[in-house]
């Protein structure tokens, strides 16, 4: 007997969870939500269908709450699917099954067909992952997946599918957001490229994967928090700002003060950076695995994240990464950065949204450190007037290496306002070391940015043989505490 609508809390170690969730009846209309896994004695049995289902999908090892929509083990669930005109209605088989004793089979009449998915219960809020498995007679067929949220355009997703079970994992908060898609209509399943073999579709169901490596959803004012979901990291600091970090780069930038249901990502289309211009040609090649090392210091209130970014398609454990990036995030709204990279690597740039209201303003500051004298150029996109909001102020320096110039300059281009800071190349592997400040938001003046630049040039070593750390609560101290995770792969079908 199956379980389906029905929502459990796991933990990290959810072997514990609820035996009774193999007797609840598949045709339950009402939720039944179960307890926490520690308070229960027992767990499932080792054939029990949330056994199965949890070895069936990794991503219930770090998720904290799913919900099943359909399992597939009563008939009565087909009534939720409607079929193509001039298509066979759906049927319920059980062989093959992905998990369980029950899937629905799909038997198309032509090359392509489509089934329209309604559930029960559409509210999917606290939820981020959908999960699904189709399996397919022959290689080749293509599954689009859209979602049809009650408010909101609809989303999509497509996958080639191979012989066999497919198991899709779709993360809603790459497709909607932080907030998720809201309350959901429909999910349509579109085939096509078929061929003369049916189709089987087990287990819809929602989770939610947020893990917080400090904090937690609500907190005071200022108060940091660090949420490992799926390959994202959400860092921020309540009523001030939140970061969401992806492969190595800040994705999406919300100021929380102004903007505390995060309607607006200030950061451009691609995300706020910082992206490698005038690189090598191998230099933005997409991500095939990423390493991230996050920790936390709740006594400063800061968060630190460490990623090796890989690309190509040798074996990532034999080799060096090919891109290292390190960012230290204070509740102050100061973002330390460090990056290895190439040597002909010599532009970093920031894109923030053109239409986000923001004005730029560039500034200099000299400095002496040792023998050596610089001119630390910065940026300042401020936001006045209608858009007053949060302010964005960049500065970068190579690591050790004063005698080399960073030229700032900024431009508009594709709905994106651009901050680049270019050097001359140093030749082979190039550290360049960086501050950001994204909180408060009243900078708006080169006077009032200055300060936060001089204190970033104080923490940083201009010159060969500058000390490699300082007292300071964000450095790269071997002190901090963290959890490696494992490599991330890519969806298995995307």
């Amino acid at each position: 007997m199956g379980y389906s609508n029905t929502i459990g809390k796991l933990g990290k170690n959810n072997a514990a969870l609820l035996g009774l969730l193999t007797l609840l009846s598949s045709c339950t209309q009402t939720p039944t939500r179960t307890g926490p896994a520690s308070a229960v004695p027992a767990g499932p049995a080792p054939d029990s269908l949330f056994a199965q289902q949890t070895l069936a999908y990794p991503a219930f090892e770090e998720s904290a709450d799913f919900l099943v929509l359909c399992d597939f083990e009563s008939p009565r669930q087909l009534q939720h699917f409607d079929a193509s005109a001039n298509q066979p209605a759906p049927s319920h088989v059980t062989t093959p099954t992905a998990t369980g004793q029950g899937a629905m089979a799909v038997d198309p009449t032509g090359r392509e067909t489509q089934l329209v998915f309604q559930p029960n219960i559409s509210r999917w809020e606290g939820y981020n992952l959908f999960l699904t498995a189709i399996h397919s007679g022959s290689d080749g067929a293509i599954c689009r997946v859209e979602f049809q949220p009650l408010d909101g355009p609809a989303r999509t997703r497509s996958y080639l599918l191979q012989r066999g079970w497919n198991k899709l994992q779709i993360d809603l908060v790459e497709l909607f957001g932080p907030g998720g898609p809201g309350r959901m209509s429909k999910v349509v399943y579109a085939f096509s490229s078929l061929a003369d073999q049916p189709l089987h579709v087990d287990d819809i169901m929602l989770l939610d994967h947020r893990r917080y490596v400090l904090g937690a959803q609500e907190g005071h004012e200022g108060a940091m928090y660090a949420v490992k979901q799926g390959k994202y990291f959400r860092i921020g600091a309540h009523g001030r700002f939140e970061l969401v970090f992806l492969n190595g780069r800040i994705d999406q930038w919300y100021d929380l003060s102004t903007d505390p249901q995060q309607q607006r990502n200030l950061a451009g289309r691609r995300g706020l950076g910082p992206f490698i211009h005038d690189a090598p040609a191998d230099a933005e090649q997409d991500v095939v695995s990423a390493r991230n090392l996050v920790s936390a210091k709740k006594r400063l209130n800061a968060v630190r994240l460490e990623t090796q970014v890989f690309f190509g398609t040798e074996p990532t454990t034999t080799r060096s990464p090919d891109q290292a990036w390190r960012y230290a995030v204070t509740d102050d709204g100061r973002i330390d950065l460090e990056c290895d990279l190439d040597g002909e690597a010599a532009v970093l740039a920031f894109e923030t949204a053109a239409d986000a209201g923001f004005e730029a303003v560039e500034g200099k500051v000299r400095t002496t450190a040792g023998n050596a004298e610089a001119v630390v150029e910065y940026v300042l996109l401020r936001r006045m007037g209608e858009q007053r909001g949060a302010d964005l102020l960049a500065s970068l320096r190579p690591w050790k290496a004063a005698h080399l110039p960073v030229d700032a300059a900024t431009r508009l281009e594709d709905g994106r306002l651009i901050v680049e800071f270019r050097s001359e190349p140093a030749g082979g592997r190039t550290r360049v070391t960086g501050m950001l400040r994204v909180w408060p938001e009243n900078l708006d003046h080169l006077g009032n940015a200055e300060p936060h630049v001089r204190s970033f040039v104080n923490r940083v070593p201009l010159v060969p043989g500058g000390p490699e750390t300082t007292n300071d609560g964000a450095n790269w101290s071997p002190a901090w505490e963290g959890q490696k995770d494992k490599p991330s792969a890519e969806p298995e079908l995307e």
